[in-house]
């Protein structure tokens, strides 16, 4: 929560001020009433997410370009999808499927989130 917080503080300093959406943990965005929440694999379930954020917060969901997965968070209300890794990376153990899952989620999803 401190870190959030002067993270918060530091990005109140912008113009715009860029969205603050904090990844994986509800708790710490709700107390530090950040723009929105991200998850992924593992965390909250999107719907729930959705349902415990409400409709004036931003609702980022990872789909790792399944689009099964991308349909399924647009249902449960997303306002936007993360396609999972493009790249390796050295932080994630995840197998990197880098641009060409892009076309069909776009041609998926196109006007339909957020």
């Amino acid at each position: 929560v401190a870190l959030a917080r002067e993270t918060q503080a530091m990005l109140a300093e912008f113009n715009p001020r860029p969205w603050f959406i904090i990844d994986d943990r509800l708790d710490v965005c709700l107390v530090v009433d950040a723009d929105g929440l991200h998850v992924g694999d593992g965390d909250l379930d999107p719907v729930d997410a959705r349902r415990l954020l409400g409709p004036g917060k931003i609702l980022g969901v990872s789909t790792y370009g399944e689009v099964a997965r991308a349909e399924a968070a647009i249902i449960a209300g997303c306002d936007y999808i993360g396609t999972g890794s493009i790249r390796t990376s050295a932080t994630k153990v995840t197998v990197a499927k880098g641009l060409g899952q892009m076309p069909k989620l776009v041609e998926h999803v196109n006007g339909r989130v957020g």
